[in-house]
């Protein structure tokens, strides 16, 4: 008998996605559909002997287009801290794309039934209201009540969790994806280009939507930029 399943639930949109049906060849978006597609297992340290948070198998992608969605079953311990972490490796993976394939997306829990192609409830659409409602720029938000049920986890989950969010402008927690990405890609010139990249949108464009959305952007980059760095 078909019933509903309590979820963490990551809803996230590709923006632009439209220009970049246009824009890109076949093979180029089949190419950041890849990256969705791969089931990364995250580990809370850097010891490999340790088991991952969740195992690959439990970790659910589903693709529609623009919007991507990834839930995993909330009665596997740690599941949610596993879902902060593919979703920030997910982001990290996507503006390291050239251009960068920018994201916005909510994360919540909620009842989900789930059966192939068929996936509804409640947990799906809160985390799309999250994501359409709440957003607004490049960023996956999460509502801090999320976290209460991991108040009295190891001291690694919550070290894990807490490298992971931080609070944004109107207070609500955001996936900081920022100093993974920096570290990855400072020694070859990714968070160069990607500066680059968001200045030359900037100074181009008279679009208030795409102005807030790269704003936001610079704002997040600034702290990590140093031209310097390229002479060192």
């Amino acid at each position: 008998m078909p019933t509903y399943k309590d979820h963490y639930v990551a809803f996230m949109d590709l923006l632009g996605f439209k220009e970049m049906i246009k824009d890109r060849s076949c093979d180029d978006i089949v190419s950041i559909f890849n990256e969705i597609r791969n089931k990364y297992i995250i580990t809370c340290d850097a010891d490999e002997s340790k088991s991952p948070l969740v195992c690959s198998e439990e970790i659910n992608i589903k693709v529609m287009s623009d919007s991507i969605c990834i839930y995993i079953r909330a009665d596997l311990e740690n599941a949610l801290p596993t879902l902060l972490g593919l979703c920030s490796y997910f982001l990290v993976r996507m503006l390291r794309f050239s251009p960068p394939v920018l994201v916005r997306g909510g994360i919540a829990q909620g009842n989900i039934y789930s059966d192939g192609d068929v996936i509804f409830g409640d947990g799906l659409i809160r985390a799309y209201l999250l994501e359409s409602k709440n957003a607004e720029v490049p960023r996956i938000i999460v509502t801090k009540d999320l976290l209460d049920k991991y108040s009295n986890c190891s001291s690694d989950t919550k070290t894990y969790m807490q490298s992971l969010l931080a609070t944004d402008f109107d207070f609500f927690l955001y996936i900081n994806c920022w100093p993974m990405f920096c570290m990855w890609d400072r020694k070859n010139g990714g968070v160069d280009r990607l500066y680059e990249y968001i200045e030359s949108i900037l100074n181009t464009t008279g679009d208030n939507s795409l102005r807030k959305k790269f704003t936001y952007l610079k704002q997040k980059i600034l702290p990590y930029y140093n031209p310097e760095d390229n002479n060192a």
